[in-house]
């Protein structure tokens, strides 16, 4: 029953960050059941060494600064296995820069249809 239930990995990482000691709860037990979150958190992203606690670390902080739009594109690329900050970027790069390189009304296909074929005839 407790598998229907398993939190995300998104999940687990707000949970550690939004924690908040509860007023019938001594320090104590906050700070394991805040350790409890991050070590489920690790767990669920398969973080087995520090290397692997620092890129994680990394890359959810480089998400952060994402706009939605990249975020998403970033998120859908990763599918079930997080990236690493060197792929991550490489992963937004690519995103980032193919929108630069687009029309500014790439929307509609008919008016860069246009322009390319008008391109050709001069």
């Amino acid at each position: 029953m407790l598998r229907e239930f398993k939190l995300t990995a998104e999940q687990y990482r707000d949970s550690f960050w939004t924690a908040s000691k509860r007023s019938d709860e001594t320090y104590k037990s906050f700070g394991a059941r805040v350790k409890t979150l991050f070590q489920y958190y690790l767990d669920s992203r398969k973080a087995r060494n520090k290397d692997d606690v620092v890129d994680l670390l990394v890359a959810d902080r480089i998400k952060q600064t994402l706009s939605d739009a990249c975020l998403r594109q970033a998120l859908s690329a990763e599918c079930a296995e997080w990236f690493k900050p060197d792929k991550l970027v490489d992963v937004i790069d690519t995103y980032v820069n193919s929108r630069l390189r687009m029309p500014r009304d790439a929307g509609r296909s008919d008016v860069v249809r246009m322009r390319v074929t008008n391109i050709g005839n001069d």
